[in-house]
């Protein structure tokens, strides 16, 4: 018990201590709403007691995603009244949808990683080839790929096409819709996570550098985060609930009024229970326990 108090305090105050700037900065920017703030700085705090490299990823993941929704935002500003994406302030629920996946992860390293070794009386060692460590940064990949395929793709020149049906074009933000542009910015969106990922085996066991079981890893995370992007529009298309405005004759996510005029929606397409949250939060589960298992594999 000694250990484990020994461990918190200073972790608790260096969470603090670097936490709180970055709140600062997202109330003053207006970033999340005021429960969206509670919820992500618990987040934080926890991620940054169980290792600091899972709090920096949240924080790269978060702010990368948020400048890429405020640029060009005025010519993101139908999508946002049509959609629950783009580059409105984020809400809690959006928080949840984007962290409970990698807060699983993280949970599962707290208790089968570093609880041991406090308990055991052993100072904390971390080890960036475990599979809750690849886990947690495999759901931020995920995350930020959808979120980078989604920015970069709502701004594309190219019309989007519906990914059940490629022949199909679609108005930009649709769910389901895709663009080459949205791909490879899928793509970026994963190796930046994947850089972040390279910088911790760097920093906290330079041995697994460049060793077979790191560039399995590094692939998967940058294939899974592409995959689950593909994922999340496939269901997009297929499972979530779509409505349709017959005032503006057009598709919205939003219920039971559509935002840009304040008609009433009707149910269009997809199931009425799944939200644009599910779709994310579904998606990063999905594929970061597939990688989860091949880092299993590996060790």
């Amino acid at each position: 018990m000694t250990s484990i108090v020994a461990f918190l305090i200073p972790m608790i105050l260096f969470a603090i201590l670097f936490n709180l700037p970055i709140l600062v900065v997202i109330l003053k920017r207006k970033y999340l709403t005021i429960p969206g703030i509670v919820v992500s700085s618990g987040l934080g705090m926890f991620f940054f007691i169980v290792q600091p490299f899972f709090w920096l990823v949240l924080i790269i993941f978060f702010f990368s995603s948020t400048l890429l929704s405020k640029m060009r935002i005025k010519d993101k500003s139908n999508v946002v009244l049509d959609f629950e994406k783009g580059s409105t302030t984020r809400d809690a629920m959006q928080v949840i949808a984007n962290g409970l996946v990698p807060l699983i992860f993280v949970c599962g390293y707290a208790i089968f990683e570093v609880l041991p070794n406090l308990l055991a009386s052993n100072d904390v060692t971390h080890n960036p080839s475990n599979a809750f460590f690849i886990g947690v940064f495999t759901a931020f990949a995920v995350h930020n790929s959808d979120t980078w395929a989604t920015e970069i793709g709502i701004l594309s020149k190219r019309s989007p096409r519906l990914i059940t049906n490629l022949t199909k074009i679609v108005a930009p933000g649709t769910s389901g819709g895709v663009t080459i542009d949205g791909f490879l910015a899928s793509l970026l969106g994963a190796t930046l996570i994947s850089i972040v990922y390279s910088l911790a085996t760097l920093l906290l066991s330079s041995s697994h550098l460049l060793s077979f079981e790191f560039i399995i890893i590094i692939v998967s995370m940058v294939l899974g985060g592409f995959l689950g992007s593909i994922i999340d529009s496939f269901e997009g298309a297929t499972i979530q609930g779509i409505y349709y405005c017959n005032y503006c004759n057009k598709e919205t996510e939003s219920h039971p009024h559509h935002p840009r005029c304040g008609k009433e929606t009707k149910h269009h397409r997809g199931y009425m229970q799944i939200n644009n949250d599910f779709v994310n939060l579904s998606s990063a589960f999905l594929v970061s326990s597939m990688v989860f298992l091949i880092g299993l594999l590996l060790n």
